[in-house]
């Protein structure tokens, strides 16, 4: 029988000097291959549970079809070579693999599998009597199985619990371009981001910042008895919110750049003075940040009521048209503590929000 892996996640305050590498570790991997693997996936991302990183993808029924966990471990030296240490990691990864399967909070597939990387930014040199490899910038990810078989023999009998041995068929070394520098990082993450959107978007570091605030609530938070459990949702990080905050970049982006072309029409339809342009502007974009609230009641009310009554109004005949039908049917049957030009910039926002649904 293999031991109890079971393992406590998350040493408290003293584990998150490492979670920024985590979380920007795993948004590394999402946008590298977002457009072919991650876009219009169903998964869920956890940091610092079972492991440093899982992202589990689910199938049609919301059960768990493969989990891909990943280590991540900073490191003084240059390289990672064929020692104590690195078999540890290894062996640490095989130990989050069995706890994986006996974890039997979260649904799984009956094709259910599950796949094991060790991730480093720097080379990773393992020799062995003749025989070396190299992972690094032009051979990124090598699985276990395709290492030299006296390399593959010294990290087996490294690994004295035999019943961890099963998977290190599972188990590859992956390479990634990623700085030793988290703000170098975060610049990174911002050009993967420009690639993917291009000029859908306004600002790809504004973007990043939304994607980041996703990961806060889940930094300092402990899991229920300090046990990994799939089960914690305080834990998550879900494909929809991921494509979510995407999707508010790129509508705002669109509400901004309608603005900046449609300027003096637009304020002249809404009846709004040139000496308020200024404070028009600044609510509308307050406003989508205020849509992300659901404290915020006013907003959201204004938002679903546009979202709910978007089709009602079928003889509008351009946007700022439909933004002032939908206020004056708004007025007439409810109420609301904003004033006349907070309710205006609101609804302008609540249209771009509104349209891109309805588009989808």
């Amino acid at each position: 029988m293999a031991k109890n892996t079971k393992k406590a996640t998350n040493a408290g305050v003293n584990a998150i000097t490492g979670f920024a590498l985590q979380r920007n570790t795993a948004l590394y991997l999402i946008l590298d291959k977002y457009d072919s693997k991650y876009k219009d996936a169903n998964y869920f991302v956890c940091i610092e549970h079972h492991e440093d990183c899982l992202i589990c993808f689910l199938d049609k029924s919301n059960s768990i079809k493969t989990i891909e966990a990943y280590q991540s471990k900073k490191k003084s030296t240059d390289s990672w070579t064929l020692n104590n240490d690195f078999i540890k990691i290894i062996e640490k990864i095989l130990c989050t693999g069995k706890d994986l399967i006996c974890d039997t909070s979260y649904p799984k597939s009956e094709d259910y599998i599950h796949f094991l990387f060790f991730v480093t930014n720097q080379t990773v040199n393992l020799k062995k009597s003749s025989d070396s490899i190299s992972i690094k910038e032009d051979n990124v990810c090598v699985k276990y199985n395709d290492l030299p078989s006296s390399i593959k023999d010294c990290i087996k009998q490294g690994i004295k619990n035999e019943d961890l041995h099963d998977e290190l068929e599972k188990t590859s070394i992956l390479w990634i371009d990623l700085s030793r520098i988290a703000t170098n990082q975060e610049d990174q993450l911002v050009g993967k981001i420009e690639r993917i959107f291009g000029d859908k978007i306004e600002s790809a570091r504004a973007a990043l910042k939304l994607i980041l605030e996703l990961f806060r609530n889940i930094e300092s938070t402990y899991n229920d008895n300090n046990v990994a459990s799939l089960l914690d949702e305080t834990k998550r990080v879900t494909s929809n919110e991921i494509n979510q905050a995407f999707n508010i970049i790129t509508t705002q982006s669109k509400c901004f750049t309608f603005w900046r072309e449609q300027k003096s029409q637009i304020c002249k339809s809404l009846e709004i003075p040139v000496k308020d342009r200024s404070l028009f502007q600044f609510h509308f974009e307050s406003a989508f940040d205020y849509f992300k609230l659901e404290s915020n009641a006013e907003y959201i009310q204004i938002k679903n009521f546009v979202i709910e009554n978007f089709n009602s109004i079928d003889d509008a005949y351009d946007e700022v048209e439909m933004v002032v039908r939908l206020i004056d049917l708004f007025a007439k049957s409810r109420m609301t503590n904003l004033d006349n030009l907070q309710l205006k910039a609101v609804f302008f926002a609540a249209y771009f929000e509104a349209n891109e649904i309805h588009q989808n």
